[in-house]
């Protein structure tokens, strides 16, 4: 399923590869090192809020890349939809987005940038608390990604 939203985000020109190399990975990274232009992920509070549907493909394409065990997609998918909101502004999918990329960066031991990006998180959801589905799932699956920690 994770291929399957890719080829659709790919029909947006994102160009996302369906099997991310570390090459991939490095060139995404540097791609949002430059969009966060030495900020931090604690600026993407201050961005405005925007309904933008292709956040939810984004969001779809990252859980199920975390499910069906493509972390490197995961990274890239997140990396590409947080340069996206960087540019228009945060969506009620973000939060969840970030949960996902936060839980994987604690499991790969950069707990630093995990409770970053997991506190980026629960603040930029409450933008979202009268969506009561995302909101409280952004939230559950924060506090349950901190249990891999």
């Amino acid at each position: 399923a994770a291929h399957e939203g890719v080829k659709v985000l790919n029909m947006y020109s994102y160009n996302i590869p369906l099997q991310p190399t570390k090459i991939d990975l490095i060139r995404e990274k540097m791609k949002l090192r430059l969009a966060f232009k030495s900020r931090s992920y604690a600026s993407l509070l201050k961005l405005p809020i925007i309904e933008d549907p292709i956040f939810e493909l984004f969001n779809q394409v990252c859980w199920d890349a975390i499910f069906s065990g493509q972390p490197r997609l995961l990274m890239v998918v997140a990396w590409t939809a947080i340069r996206r909101a960087i540019e228009k502004g945060v969506e009620r999918h973000l939060p969840h987005m970030l949960v996902a990329l936060g839980t994987l960066l604690g499991k790969k031991g950069n707990i630093k940038a995990a409770n970053e990006i997991g506190n980026v998180a629960l603040t930029v959801s409450e933008n979202f608390r009268d969506n009561k589905a995302d909101y409280s799932s952004t939230r559950f699956a924060n506090y349950a990604g901190i249990i891999f920690y």
